[in-house]
């Protein structure tokens, strides 16, 4: 390999390097400032408080969560009850 050739391979992973350090970089503080502007006021679950405060405000809302890892006998008992 000739040394302009060997060049130019070394400017072109340099700049694919600093191109992924770029993006990388530009995720995490996207992450983390999303992170940091969390609503304090955010309803998360079906506790008593969170769903009071649903139908206090009158959004329409419904939810079923079910996770069944096992395909148990439960899950089916569950699901045709609702």
């Amino acid at each position: 390999m000739g040394e302009g050739k060997k060049k130019t391979l070394g400017w072109l992973a340099f700049a694919l390097f600093f191109f992924a350090l770029t993006a990388v970089s530009g995720f995490a503080i996207n992450v983390y400032r999303d992170y940091q502007n969390l609503p304090s006021k955010h309803s998360i679950g079906n506790k008593a408080s969170n769903v009071g405060a649903l139908k206090e405000k009158g959004f329409p809302f419904s939810f079923l969560v079910l996770g069944d890892m096992h395909c148990s006998e439960e899950a089916e008992v569950l699901i045709k009850r609702h």
